[in-house]
């Protein structure tokens, strides 16, 4: 038997559960019309912060004192704001904020979080004790008070904002990670793959993770939404995006004082919040009843 798993033999085939693949993922979207109504509002989201400049070519913080708290128009089709500044614009522009600060946040978490997570369910011992212990630590404070502690920190900007939500959300991927991973490695064919030879980083990256991209995928939507909540709260507390660059989160605090001259400056960043967190959050839905088995033949 040790030579056997010292030496692999060709006669030999691993036996590989079949992991997502996208061509799977898209078959099983098809039948949830929520998941493809999300999936729709994430991908208008993503073309507009690509093609914001096309879509509103004017300059965001551009200021004209002759055309302040004015109503939705021919000329500014989503009003101004208190400043002069056309509303319009300022969303549209304000989308690749959103964007920017929630893609930043997948890449910080899933990077740090998925690493960990694999090595602390595939070796648990003292590495999987002390990393839980860690990750405990930092879900034991609140979400916005550790992400406005972590901006305090490195200073205000729009790539601090997505670090310190990134850096929040790391517990989140780690531990389903190493919960998938405690389950997967004792599963056939991850004891075959020993078997003939593989190696601990080939196990770990190409027969485990591919099976746990499922809860990953889904997870990754719902954090994305709560990323964007994140950026629109730290910007209204003045520790996100800094003026002038669009923000929604900043454009609601900056109007808000102005609402009874100039509502639409403070309802149509509001609304793009809500329509782009219910998008995420559709499509997190969505992607949860298409992959659980339990879910599927309902």
């Amino acid at each position: 038997m040790d030579s056997f798993a010292a030496q692999p033999s060709p006669d030999v085939e691993v036996v590989v559960a079949r992991p997502l693949t996208v061509v799977m993922l898209f078959q099983r979207l098809r039948r949830s019309r929520t998941a493809f109504i999300g999936l729709f509002i994430v991908l208008v989201l993503l073309l507009t912060a690509l093609f914001a400049d096309i879509i509103a070519p004017g300059n965001p913080a551009e200021m004209q004192t002759s055309a302040r708290s004015r109503s939705p128009g021919a000329e500014h089709w989503l009003g101004t704001d208190h400043l002069g500044r056309d509303t319009f614009t300022r969303v549209i522009h304000g989308s690749r904020v959103s964007m920017y600060v929630a893609l930043l946040t997948i890449f910080i978490s899933l990077g740090i979080g998925i690493p960990f997570g694999l090595a602390a369910g595939y070796y648990e011992g003292v590495f999987d004790l002390l990393l839980s212990r860690l990750m405990d630590l930092m879900m034991s404070f609140p979400v916005v008070i550790l992400a406005m502690v972590i901006t305090v920190v490195l200073g205000a900007g729009v790539t601090t904002v997505g670090v310190a939500v990134g850096i929040v959300y790391i517990p989140a991927f780690a531990r389903l990670v190493r919960a998938s991973t405690l389950t997967l490695k004792e599963s056939e064919f991850v004891l075959a793959a020993r078997a003939v030879g593989y190696s601990d980083l080939r196990i770990l990256f190409f027969q485990i993770l591919p099976n746990c991209m499922a809860p990953i995928i889904v997870s990754g939507t719902v954090i994305m939404a709560y990323a964007l909540i994140m950026e629109a709260t730290l910007s209204f507390l003045g520790l996100g995006t800094q003026p002038p660059t669009p923000s929604w989160g900043f454009d609601l605090k900056m109007n808000l004082v102005y609402l009874e001259l100039s509502p639409s400056s403070t309802l149509f960043p509001g609304l793009a919040i809500l329509i782009a967190v219910l998008g995420f959050n559709m499509l997190g839905d969505g992607l949860r009843d298409s992959l659980d088995p339990k879910l599927q033949h309902r």
